[in-house]
């Protein structure tokens, strides 16, 4: 705990980026997203006839799967804060980090499920713990953050300071997080009428 705290004290941009890893971690890395279609199953028909357009229902599970990304950053936000002591300024720094990275990582499940949703099941559990697009998701969810590792480190190599390094990174996850929504709202308008 000491060695934390000190690293903590020397540099605040590891701290801000280990806290919003870890939020990010417990609040999107999860089978909500990824199984947000499949759980619906042989009832699926219904969302197909129902007079709400695809992208419509798509962007209210979207919002759905988003909350309880957000409710597990919050829960681990609060962990945080009272176990690891991180100072108020890092903590909001992390949670808008992890908040905009949730909407990536919820957006990636959720394609990645409407692609190949697992409708034919009799027990609602296989639609969570036996859907391939579960695991599927957090392969993704792994590559992305490891990718967004690779740029955090380019930015420190580029000696920016920590609201720089911070500001750019946010940017740069933002205009992929609202790209990537819009793309998921394309997809369901053409997915939804190809689904049997």
């Amino acid at each position: 705990m000491a060695l934390v705290k000190a690293m903590m004290a020397a540099n605040p941009l590891i701290v801000i980026l280990g806290t919003a890893l870890f939020l990010t971690i417990c609040g999107s890395i999860n089978g909500t997203a990824s199984s947000t279609f499949s759980r619906e199953g042989t009832q699926f028909w219904i969302s197909r006839v129902i007079p709400v357009a695809p992208r419509e229902q798509a962007a209210a599970k979207f919002v759905h799967s988003y909350l309880v990304a957000a409710l597990g950053v919050v829960t681990a936000g609060a962990v945080a804060a009272i176990f690891l002591h991180v100072k108020a300024a890092h903590m909001a720094a992390a949670a808008g980090l992890s908040l905009v990275a949730g909407v990536l990582l919820t957006v990636v499940g959720m394609a990645i499920d409407l692609a190949r949703p697992l409708l034919d099941w009799t027990n609602p559990q296989k639609a969570i713990k036996q859907n391939l697009n579960v695991l599927l998701a957090m392969l993704a969810d792994i590559g992305i953050l490891t990718i967004v590792f690779f740029a955090v480190k380019a930015l420190v190599k580029a000696k920016l300071g920590t609201g720089a390094a911070l500001g750019v990174l946010f940017a740069a996850l933002a205009v992929v997080a609202a790209a990537s929504y819009t793309a998921l709202l394309k997809f369901a308008d053409r997915r939804y009428p190809a689904i049997e």
